[in-house]
């Protein structure tokens, strides 16, 4: 996040974005990603969104949905099966650096450690609008996981925990994997 000159506050402009970069080298134009929404995207978002302007985490996901189906068509028909789909969380430079303030902000209310991994879980979660499936695929397990640790029943295990915690900026407290 960039400073302003004299004051000690933070801007929404956060200079050319890697969505810029990754729309140059597939050869998309703005029109392209707003001709191929299926979710009512506009050139002024688009335009906003290259330029760095900050985005709710919905337009993010909503724009890197769009840019998906963008460049799957302009695949070759025999490559589209390999095609790995792109994250709202890597092209959008100052993404993370919105997680850990919120995850920050956050681990005031938690408490010390009187907490249970799951609320925490599940706060974090709710507070970056993600479904259960959308950060079950982020940890690299099934939906119901998600669902069984949100209630208690079980914890991540080491590698879903590593990810969850690289994820959310290691920021999920002093628990450790189940």
């Amino acid at each position: 996040m960039r400073y302003t000159g004299s004051m000690d506050e933070l801007t929404r402009d956060h200079g050319t974005q890697p969505l810029d970069g990754l729309m140059d080298r597939w050869n998309l134009t703005n029109h392209e990603l707003v001709e191929v929404s299926t979710e009512q995207l506009n050139h002024k978002q688009v335009q906003k969104a290259r330029k760095g302007r900050q985005l709710t985490l919905s337009l993010m996901q909503k724009l890197m949905r769009t840019l998906n189906d963008a460049v799957f068509l302009k695949l070759p028909k025999d490559q589209r099966p390999n095609f790995v789909p792109y994250l709202h969380k890597h092209h959008h430079s100052y993404f993370l650096q919105l997680v850990l303030k919120a995850v920050r902000a956050d681990r005031d209310g938690w408490g010390t450690g009187s907490g249970k991994i799951g609320d925490r879980i599940r706060a974090l979660r709710k507070r970056f609008q993600f479904k259960q499936a959308e950060l079950a695929a982020l940890a690299g397990v099934r939906k119901e996981a998600v669902a069984l640790w949100e209630n208690h029943h079980c914890r991540p295990g080491r590698d879903a925990f590593a990810k969850l915690a690289e994820f959310f900026g290691g920021e999920l407290g002093d628990f450790q994997a189940g």
